[in-house]
């Protein structure tokens, strides 16, 4: 088999270099990458054409290969081609088992996906033997030099000698046998010479200039009329082209066998009648045994008739085909490459290249469910915040309601289980913020122990449910948002309690994970893994993939975001979530955080809050009519006098104003944002401008807003998210005053 046809059919980038990183050999997929052709590739430097250096990169292991003698992998970003490779070198050694040269092989690990590779076949796997071969014919006299009495003029083409030099030298013969033949080749002659048989022997000559040439000498002993032996005569071939190939070959399959053994990908070769001729390790390990000289879709797969794939493609009538197929024995996906082999006898065989592609359709559903994702939390988002500004104005009436009823009233009731069904519609929104986009978390530092249990004490209270915890030793501490992560769980437990009517129990486990890979983003670094398992009914598979899908429920009163919500929120905190679940085992969630370097603060000391000054005039900056009238309301029933501003404009105008007027406002309260107009954050700074003591606090139906996470950045004294309470109001308002 010639390698060259092997070589060129990989679809990976592969190279033959020699021990000083000279590339000797470069298959076609390599000219396709580097849009350089072979010709050109073949004697340049492996890392100046890739790296454009003029040493090895850092981290290459081509001095541990030398040492060690075994394959190396490593994994290295190529700057000049924009893509990150897995490469595979392997040694590749002469006949004396030394290493000749270095077999160079790269996965194109960007994107996990098929290269379309051009595994054609550039000649016959084996070289058609020369037909004819040239032939000296001579005659020779029965004694111990063999003396040569005739030779014919071939002798000249294939040795340099002429016949007369031969016949005139008696010993040439002898003299130009190859020192390490001629002691076997002498004895074989006088043995022949003593029995009276046949003459047969292979051996090498040098010819003039002293290059060798190899030989099948066949001589027999002709008898005189007397019937004795009178000479020899005899045919000498010249096999040295037939040598060179054999060894050649030899190399070529060497060459073969080290490619093949080093390749990641399930390979075998077939017969047209489809039976199996070769397996490399890697098809070896899929299948479970050495299946050489079985049926390839009986080993594979225990079907008994040709799969239907191989005999649509028509591989062996000599097109090549790609397909994909999902193995019966595995359920892996991979994407079969189908190519001829051209045999010596004009055969064909059928060479089957496997890549695993179940990866990398997992990670595109994955990413495509993200995709959808933050598609519908952008419009979470602003549904939440507009219901945000309605709620805002029915929860703060209600709340001044309830203020001017007398508790015991019918009405009083009435009011007070209006206001709880509004709070929750307050959660309500705050789950679709989170969900949505631009719902980051406002993280702190803490241990994820506490947060755990107070989630599920707090899911399953007046249920029938217990929760058992296992925590590791010294638990990392992490970054986090202990509202959002407090919903993942809960949500994680109210499914588990509504997968366990009866009761059951739930385990919660947390431990240290360090050097995790993220499946998503191939990046190793250090977790903790909470676990959260329950008795379940179980989830059937079919379904898994689903599940963290917005709005996909099996419950008949499900709403589909617990989980979508989970599923964004640990997003949110660059980890991730995965399920495992089979019908009737219970279900276990396993949830990734990254852990946190830095050691939680202690928390700086309050002082006690003093009044500096009483506060007698309010702005209200806020495009809603109905949350100005609203704060105006309570406001004024508290002895304040309040300014009302649509606008950043006209807040800044209104405020500039007052203070000529020697009657500043004391606290401006901001909307985030007002649709077409100046918002709160563009705002501040110009009224800080007019005022460095200005005090301001923001407000937003935004509530997991970057600013309103961070509004001190922002030059605001405090926050407060929509919709809120009369007493959340008034104590956030105290809290500015106070400070």
């Amino acid at each position: 088999m010639d390698w060259q046809i092997i070589f060129n059919a990989i679809s990976d980038p592969a190279m033959i270099l020699d021990l000083n990183h000279r590339i000797l050999e470069a298959n076609e997929k390599t000219s396709a990458i580097t849009g350089i052709s072979s010709t050109e590739i073949t004697g340049r430097l492996c890392h100046e054409l890739f790296h454009g250096q003029p040493a090895p990169p850092t981290g290459c292991p081509f001095k541990t290969l030398l040492t060690t003698k075994k394959p190396q992998s490593y994994a290295i970003a190529i700057e000049t081609l924009d893509k990150v490779y897995m490469v595979s070198i392997s040694p590749l050694f002469d006949a004396a088992g030394k290493i000749e040269k270095v077999l160079h092989i790269a996965r194109d690990i960007t994107e996990q996906r098929q290269a379309e590779t051009a595994l054609q076949e550039s000649e016959k796997r084996f070289r058609v033997l020369i037909e004819q071969l040239p032939a000296i014919i001579y005659t020779a006299e029965i004694n111990s030099n063999s003396t040569t009495t005739y030779i014919s003029p071939q002798v000249y083409d294939i040795l340099g000698f002429t016949p007369k030099e031969c016949l005139k030298n008696p010993d040439l013969w002898e003299q130009q046998l190859h020192p390490d033949d001629r002691n076997r080749v002498l004895l074989e002659v006088a043995n022949s010479h003593k029995s009276g048989e046949p003459f047969f022997s292979q051996y090498r000559m040098l010819n003039k200039s002293g290059r060798e040439v190899w030989f099948k000498d066949r001589a027999i002993i002709v008898k005189g009329d007397a019937g004795k032996p009178s000479h020899l005569q005899g045919l000498m071939l010249d096999r040295t082209q037939q040598i060179l190939a054999d060894q050649k070959a030899a190399q070529s399959e060497r060459k073969f066998r080290a490619m093949m053994e080093a390749m990641s990908d399930p390979v075998y070769i077939c017969s047209a009648e489809y039976r199996v001729e070769y397996m490399n390790p890697a098809i070896i390990k899929m299948v479970g045994r050495d299946a050489t000289g079985e049926f390839c879709y009986k080993a594979l797969y225990d079907f008994e008739k040709p799969c239907p794939w191989c005999e649509k493609g028509d591989a062996l009538n000599g097109h090549k085909f790609e397909t994909e197929i999902t193995n019966p024995k595995d359920q892996r996906t991979y994407l079969v490459t189908s190519s001829l082999l051209q045999n010596d006898d004009n055969s064909v065989s059928n060479m089957i290249v496997f890549r695993d592609t179940t990866e990398k359709e997992r990670l595109a559903k994955e990413l495509l469910k993200i995709r959808k994702l933050e598609s519908i939390g952008v419009l979470a988002g602003g549904i939440a915040h507009d219901f945000n500004n309605i709620l805002a104005a029915i929860l703060g009436n209600l709340s001044l309601a309830l203020e001017l009823s007398e508790s015991g009233d019918e009405i009083y009731e009435l009011l007070k289980e209006s206001e709880k069904a509004s709070l929750r519609a307050k959660t309500l929104t705050l789950q679709l913020l989170t969900f949505a986009t631009g719902g980051d978390p406002i993280k702190k530092i803490t241990s994820i122990e506490e947060v755990l249990r107070d989630s599920a004490i707090f899911a399953l209270r007046d249920k029938k449910i217990r929760c058992n915890f296992s925590f590791a030793e010294k638990l990392k501490t992490v970054a986090i948002d202990n509202g959002q992560i407090s919903q993942v769980i809960q949500n994680l437990l109210i499914n588990a309690s509504q997968a366990m009517p009866n009761g059951g129990l739930v385990i919660i486990e947390g431990r240290n994970c360090d050097g995790h890979i993220n499946p998503y983003t191939g990046q190793s670094k250090d977790y903790i893994e909470i676990k959260v398992k329950d008795q379940g009914i179980g989830i059937p598979r079919e379904l898994l993939e689903q599940i963290f899908d917005p709005y996909f429920t099996t419950k008949q009163q499900g709403s589909g975001l617990g989980l979508a919500i989970a599923h964004s929120i640990i997003a949110k905190h660059d980890g991730h979530i995965k399920v495992d679940s089979e019908p009737g085992q219970g279900t276990e969630f396993s949830i990734y955080l990254p852990v946190c370097k830095e050691s939680s603060a202690t928390a700086d000391a309050v002082a006690e809050p003093t009044l500096k000054r009483i506060p007698k005039r309010i702005m209200i900056m806020d495009d809603e009519k109905m949350i100005r009238t609203l704060v105006v309301r309570i406001l004024s029933r508290k002895g304040y006098e309040v300014v009302e501003a649509t606008d950043g404009s006209e807040a800044i105008k209104l405020y500039q104003e007052a203070g000529k007027s020697n009657k500043p406002i004391d606290l401006v309260i901001m909307d985030l944002t007002i649709p077409g107009g100046m918002g709160g954050a563009d705002t501040i700074g110009k009224i800080l401008e007019l005022d460095p003591q200005a005090r301001a606090m923001i407000s937003s139906g935004y509530a997991n807003d970057p600013v309103m996470a961070n509004y001190q950045k922002y030059g605001f004294m405090a926050a407060l998210s929509k919709p809120f309470q009369i007493r959340e109001l008034v104590a956030t308002m105290d809290e500015v005053f106070n400070q």
